[in-house]
């Protein structure tokens, strides 16, 4: 289980105490069931704490854009930030940067963002996401005095989907996934030759996507197969036909 930083020398400064000698924390849990299953029960584990006063800490909260499951982007995106400043007073000329997978550093100056603020900030540099796929964007916030670096570093894979205007529109997947891809949790989405007990072969031609080509879909699966983005503006009456073969549990 993942878990935000807790800001104890912000908590404790509102409350007019600091950290001393008989400063004490305590936590505690309460789950249904065991946590040994690593996909549906409760309860939570806490382990290696570290207490220690951040000064200057600026957070990398996020990339606001684009959009992680995008369409039609082009060769001049805008990329948008949002940074959070935890300390007690204004900071300036706070240096940001962002890259496109192993590209170079794209580098800016926000200059000022007052004392816990959030700013959403976007980068006068456009990103060049023109042509169909999956990137990579880094963000970073990278101010010299801030002393706890863990927050300042954002990273996001985005699909850039392309746009289908002409119809009708036909996919045999027999070339390829043409830009048809998954997600979710604990996928088992393949493309290929469905080579299963219940499922073999495919609709049309001998490719087709599957939940495990040889096999059954993974325990406590919640996945998805997205398709590319579609203009529906110049259909009259739009119609979606495909061929599915099914083998679930009850």
């Amino acid at each position: 289980v993942k878990t935000r930083n807790i800001e104890i020398s912000n908590l404790l400064a509102a409350a007019g105490q600091e950290l001393s000698a008989s400063f004490q924390v305590r936590w505690g849990q309460y789950g249904q069931t065991q946590t040994t299953d690593r996909w549906g029960s409760a309860g939570f584990t806490i382990d290696d704490i570290v207490l220690f006063v951040a000064v200057n800490d600026l957070q990398m909260q996020s990339i606001a854009a684009p959009d992680a499951n995008s369409c039609g982007l082009t060769s001049a995106t805008p990329v948008q930030i949002v940074i959070y400043n935890t300390a007690n007073t204004a900071l300036t000329q706070v240096p940001v940067k962002y890259k496109i997978n192993n590209g170079s550093w794209i580098e800016e100056t926000i200059p000022a963002i007052a004392a816990h603020d959030k700013v959403v900030y976007t980068f006068a540099a456009k990103a060049d996401l023109a042509t169909p796929g999956t990137y990579q964007l880094q963000a970073v916030v990278y101010f010299s005095t801030d002393n706890y670096r863990d927050n300042d570093t954002v990273t996001m894979q985005l699909v850039n989907s392309p746009v289908i205007g002409t119809y009708p529109y036909l996919q045999t997947f027999e070339d390829g996934n043409s830009h048809w891809y998954t997600g979710g949790k604990n996928s088992s989405w393949a493309l290929g030759t469905p080579a299963a007990e219940k499922i073999r072969g495919a609709a049309s031609g001998s490719t087709a996507w599957k939940t495990g080509l040889t096999g059954n879909y993974n325990d406590n699966e919640l996945s998805y197969l997205y398709s590319p983005c579609f203009n529906l503006g110049t259909l009259q009456q739009a119609m979606l036909s495909f061929s599915v073969a099914l083998d679930i549990e009850d």
